[in-house]
C-alpha cells in the first residue's frame, strides 16, 4: 500500500493517533502462560505478546487483529503441540479469540471460522493415541460449553458458520 506523505502530516491523523494511543495495556495475567509457551522462539514470543496486547487494546480494530491472530495461530500452533500444558494453552487461544464475539455479524463469522479452522488443524495434527483423542474431546467440549453459555446471537452465528 502506498502512503501519501501529506496524509502522515495531517493534523486530524496526528490527533487521532494521539487520542487512541495507549501506553500501558492491561492484559489478563492468565495469558502470560501463552506468551511463555513460545519462550524458545523469541520472535514468536514477541509477536504473540504484541497480538495479545492488541486484543485488549481499547481502540482495537477487530478485523485487523483477528486476521493477525488467524495468521499467527494457523502458522504457529504446532509449536504448542509438544508442550505439557497443551490443553490449557489451546483453551487460552480459544478464549482469546472467543472474546471477539460481538453484535457485528461479520466479526462473528470471522471468529467462528477461525475457531473451526483451529479445531480442524488440531484434529489433523494430533496423533491417534487415546490420550490425544481425549485431549481433543476435552478441548471441543470446553469450546462448546463456552458457546452454549453465550448469548443467542453468538450461538446462532457459530452454528450457522
Amino acid at each position: 500500500m502506498a502512503y501519501n506523505k501529506d496524509f502522515l502530516n495531517s493534523q486530524a491523523f496526528l490527533a487521532n493517533v494521539k487520542i487512541t494511543s495507549v501506553d500501558d495495556i492491561q492484559i489478563d495475567k492468565k495469558y502470560y502462560a501463552l506468551i511463555d509457551a513460545y519462550f524458545s522462539y523469541p520472535s514468536l514470543q514477541k509477536q504473540i505478546e504484541h497480538l495479545i496486547k492488541e486484543s485488549f487494546h481499547p481502540y482495537r480494530n477487530d478485523q485487523i487483529v483477528l486476521e493477525e491472530l488467524k495468521n499467527f495461530f494457523l502458522n504457529n500452533l504446532s509449536f504448542l503441540y509438544n508442550n505439557n500444558n497443551f490443553e490449557n494453552l489451546i483453551n487460552l487461544v480459544f478464549e482469546l479469540i472467543f472474546n471477539f464475539y460481538d453484535k457485528d455479524t461479520k466479526i462473528n463469522i470471522k471468529v467462528s471460522e477461525l475457531l473451526v479452522a483451529l479445531l480442524y488443524q488440531i484434529l489433523e495434527r494430533k496423533s491417534n493415541s487415546s490420550n490425544d483423542k481425549r485431549i481433543f474431546i476435552k478441548i471441543l467440549i470446553n469450546l462448546l460449553n463456552k458457546i452454549l453459555e453465550s448469548d443467542d446471537h453468538t450461538l446462532g452465528t457459530f452454528t450457522e458458520n
